[in-house]
């Protein structure tokens, strides 16, 4: 049984814990806050995974091992600071890039040069991405908030088709 006095001190410690970590969040990552992290992506190319943090203008790099070391990061399309999801593309070595604010999908290079984009069709709330290396598609999630409306998967080709 747990003394009377400590009982509290335990009780703020374990509620201060739970406000600096996320759930499944990996504890020796704890500088790098989990607030507004979202799409990520992993290299087998350099064995990388990049991770866009929603309110920053840029893709950050780390290692694939469970130190995540950080490697620096790279510019987000038009330094855009809403990016939702970003995929890697392994048959060029490229990135698809998910812009909620721009409402477009861009496709990036390993050093962040835009190569092209399209209007992504998730136009109401962007969520997310998924590249089907096999058939060259993209599947983007639409919350389609507004409204309460349902939301909506689709699925396009290269060239936003």
């Amino acid at each position: 049984m747990i003394h009377k006095k400590i009982l509290p001190v335990v009780i703020g410690v374990m509620t201060v814990w739970s406000f600096c970590y996320g759930v499944g969040e990996r504890l020796w990552l704890h500088e790098d806050p989990p607030r507004g992290n979202y799409g990520m992506a992993y290299n087998p190319t350099n064995d990388r995974i990049y991770y866009c943090k929603y309110y920053d203008t840029h893709i950050n790099i780390v290692s694939a091992d469970s130190n995540c070391t950080s490697y620096g990061s790279i510019p987000t399309p038009n330094n855009d600071s809403n990016c939702v999801d970003i995929k890697h593309c392994a048959y060029d070595n490229t990135f698809w890039v998910l812009s909620k604010s721009t409402n477009r999908v861009y496709k990036i290079t390993p050093t962040g040069s835009v190569l092209r984009w399209f209007s992504s069709p998730a136009n109401d709330y962007p969520a997310g991405l998924a590249w089907d290396e096999e058939n060259r598609e993209l599947y983007l999630s639409d919350r389609r908030s507004a409204g309460g409306a349902q939301g909506y998967i689709y699925c396009v080709d290269t060239l936003g088709n």
